[in-house]
Formats: structure tokens, C-alpha cells, sequence
């Protein structure tokens, strides 16, 4: 009695289906299969970019980008002192617009007799100082101050701030004319002692 031979032993693992893996991956080489980048900490694992290398900033991106924000800083800082210049014009053109309002006040008081003043004067304060001290009413039988500011701004352009802020001021008494004020025994009208020139090419002075 006769046997066929039998087939050629076949492990499983080498072919395709259940349980085992195709001859491709079988033939593949432990030097083919790339390595693993290194675990962060915490477990993860670092961004790869496409092509399997890791993604990072170069020393060009980085230079570059130190460069640009420079260059925005460098252009930050005219428009900084720009800013800050237009803010202390407000701030002038506030402050004359209440001294002389109060001047004006003051001398409408005077034309009302309400403050005693002689009779050949202009009107007008002897000082600044005196528009926020305030000014007995003589028309009140207590007397009463009168007062024109509750506070006498300073020249935001003062160079000193150590002096009092009727200081601060440039002062025409009303016997001086426009072109060449110049202080007396009245206060007609202020001005800003600052030889700087305004945004509108104007001195300040001169505002």
C-alpha cells in the first residue's frame, strides 16, 4: 500500500489570513521600519511635519521675526510722542478757554459791582491767583466769596513743576498791547511760556 507525499510544511505566520500577516511585511527588514521620535514629557510625542522630520522655528525665522518687530516698534514710538503731543494741546487749549473765561468773569463782577475795584482800573484781576481764592461780594451783607475756578490749571508745557501754576503762565496786563504782552498791574489775558511749536505749526505761545 502506497502514501502520496505530503505537501511542504507552510507556517501560518507567513501567509495571508487568519492569524498571520502578508508576505510583504514578512520580507520587511527591522532596518526599514522607522524609528519612533523620542516621547515628550507627559507622554506625547512632538509634531512631525509631512515629511516625517520635526517641525521647529530655523535661526533665519527667528532673526526675521526679531527684525520685523523691531522695525514696528521703531515706527511705535514717533506716533507714541505724537500722541502724547496732541493730548497736552487739549489739555492747553482747555486751560486757556477757563482762564479766560474767568477773567472775563471776573470783570463782568466788577461792572456788576459786586467785587470793589477803583474806579479808573481795567477790571481785570490783579492776579491768577485770586480767580480760584475767590473775591469778597460786596453786594452780600456776609461778604461772600465769590469764586471763578474751582482750580487754576498749570501750562501743561511747563517746563518746572516745582513753581505755583499761576507761575507757569505768561501774563498781559491790559495796558500792553498784543504784539508785545508783557505783565502789569492787571491780568488781561494768559499765555503759554513753551518756545515749542504746535501740530499746526503755530508756537504755543502764541495760541
Amino acid at each position: 500500500m502506497t502514501f502520496k507525499s505530503a505537501t511542504p510544511f507552510s507556517p501560518p505566520f507567513l501567509k495571508g489570513g487568519p492569524g498571520g500577516i502578508c508576505n510583504v511585511c514578512a520580507r520587511a527588514t527591522v532596518s526599514e521600519i522607522p524609528p519612533n521620535p523620542p516621547l515628550e514629557k507627559g507622554g506625547t510625542r512632538p509634531p512631525a511635519s509631512a515629511n516625517g522630520a520635526l517641525s521647529g522655528f530655523t535661526l533665519v525665522e527667528l532673526v526675521v521675526t526679531i527684525a520685523i518687530v523691531g522695525v514696528l516698534a521703531w515706527m511705535a514710538v514717533p506716533l507714541l510722542e505724537v500722541t502724547q503731543q496732541r493730548q497736552k494741546e487739549g489739555e492747553l487749549r482747555l486751560a486757556l478757554r477757563q482762564i479766560r473765561g474767568a477773567l472775563d468773569s471776573y470783570r463782568q463782577a466788577v461792572l456788576d459791582k459786586k467785587i470793589e475795584a477803583p474806579a479808573d482800573a481795567s477790571g481785570y484781576p490783579p492776579n491768577l491767583d485770586v480767580l480760584a481764592k475767590g473775591v469778597p461780594d460786596i453786594t452780600r451783607p456776609d461778604h461772600r466769596p465769590i469764586y471763578f475756578l474751582r482750580r487754576l490749571p498749570r501750562d501743561p508745557f511747563a517746563a518746572s513743576g516745582d513753581v505755583g501754576a499761576s507761575e507757569t503762565w505768561g501774563k498781559r496786563s491790559y495796558a500792553s498791547p498784543p504784539d508785545d504782552p508783557r505783565e502789569g498791574e492787571d491780568v488781561f489775558d494768559v499765555h503759554s511760556l513753551s518756545e515749542k511749536t504746535g501740530l499746526n505749526g503755530v508756537r504755543y505761545r502764541e495760541w
